[in-house]
Order: C-alpha cells, then structure tokens, then sequence
C-alpha cells in the first residue's frame, strides 16, 4: 500500500493490482507507513534495520486480523462517521446495514 501510493505521487496513472488484496494506507497508524517507507527509501542507519521494524511491526497480523480490528474500530464510532469511513476505504462488509439504518 505504502509503495503503490509513493508510485502515485510519482506520476504512476495506472497499474495492474487485485484491490481485494491490498488494505488501503489509512488502515495503517502512522508508524507502520513511517517504517514502511524508511525500508522503500532504504533509510537504514546504525542499530535500525527498517525490514526487521516492520517484521515486528506486523508479527502475528494476518489480512484477515487487520481487517477485524479495524470492524472493531467502526463499530464504535458514530453511524455517519462510519458511513464515511467505509466508502473511503471501499469497505462493503457492514455498509448495507448501515445505510439501512441511516435511512431509518
């Protein structure tokens, strides 16, 4: 996510991704993307290794888990809030209900 979105700024226009598998970069807190892009910049310096960073980072996470934990994060907040989120993110799960209950 973090190399796609630096492609942009770039002057990337398109490119050939299956959008299922990449969770979009406001999923991430600001130190994973920080770590992220010091391995992309290769920005290694004396007892910080970026790869290993990011390793720990992420330990443990799985596609699956990331996107639980930010249902998780949703689900508290306000109904429009919510709906916000989810059309910028691309979210589907769960966006039916809530705009079922929006119109309510």
């Amino acid at each position: 996510s973090v190399f796609l979105d630096e492609c942009v700024k770039a002057g990337l226009d398109s490119a050939i991704v299956h959008a299922s598998k990449i969770l979009p970069i406001a999923r991430f807190d600001e130190e994973q993307v920080t770590t992220a892009l010091d391995l992309v910049y290769d920005r290694r310096r004396e007892g910080y290794d970026p790869l290993q960073r990011l390793m720990e980072l992420f330990e443990g996470a799985t596609a699956k888990s990331l996107k639980a934990g930010k249902a998780e994060e949703l689900a508290a907040l306000p109904l429009e809030e919510r709906l916000k989120r989810r059309i910028v993110d691309g979210e589907k799960n769960g966006l039916e209900g809530d705009l079922d209950e929006a119109l309510v």
